[in-house]
């Protein structure tokens, strides 16, 4: 069995809650290309709303280039609109 050191615990949680922070501010600034440098160029994500945003079949991004066209299209959209994370957002309610 492998078993996380407690240092190693708590440096996940403060990357973790780092990652958050950066990645809430870059959104509230609509900074897309700080939001892309959050995610590793093999990066994946998952999500129903990625077929109404992008148009496509899946669910799906994979890499920078196709998770910054979702991260345009999830701030601009169709009325370009730039997209404000809520203060309820980001206390996480």
């Amino acid at each position: 069995m492998n078993r996380s050191k407690p240092f190693d615990n708590v440096h996940a949680r403060d990357n973790a809650e780092r990652v958050y922070r950066e990645w809430d501010q870059a959104l509230s600034d609509n900074d897309g290309n700080a939001l892309i440098a959050l995610y590793a160029a093999d990066a994946v994500i998952e999500s129903p709303v990625i077929p109404h945003l992008l148009g496509t079949k899946r669910g799906v991004c994979r890499g920078r280039e196709q998770i910054k066209a979702l991260i345009d299209a999830a701030t601009y959209g169709a009325s370009m609109t730039p997209l404000r994370a809520s203060s309820s957002m980001r206390a996480g309610g």
